[in-house]
């Protein structure tokens, strides 16, 4: 159990899409390696695959494919992958 600050309502952008997105909001003690973490609610309602073998993210919004290559999270341990490009 992580302890929350709250929640808000946001957007995912990719490119000219537009996501509404609800999150919740973590104090520093929840150790991030980026901005942010897309939860697996937010995977499951764009039916999202990873696809380890391509290292790429896909998903689809309002019948537009979105396809994101995944790279390796500078300083991680190896094997740790992230998105590029999504605001």
């Amino acid at each position: 159990m992580i302890q929350t600050h709250g929640s808000l309502d946001t957007q995912v952008l990719e490119g000219e899409i537009c996501i509404p997105y609800h999150l919740q909001l973590v104090s520093k003690q929840v150790d991030l390696k980026s901005d942010g973490i897309l939860g697996r609610d937010f995977l499951k309602a764009m039916r999202a695959r990873i696809c380890y073998r391509e290292q790429v993210l896909i998903f689809q919004y309002k019948g537009i494919l979105v396809r994101k290559i995944l790279t390796f999270l500078p300083g991680a341990e190896p094997g740790t992958l992230r998105d590029e490009g999504v605001n």
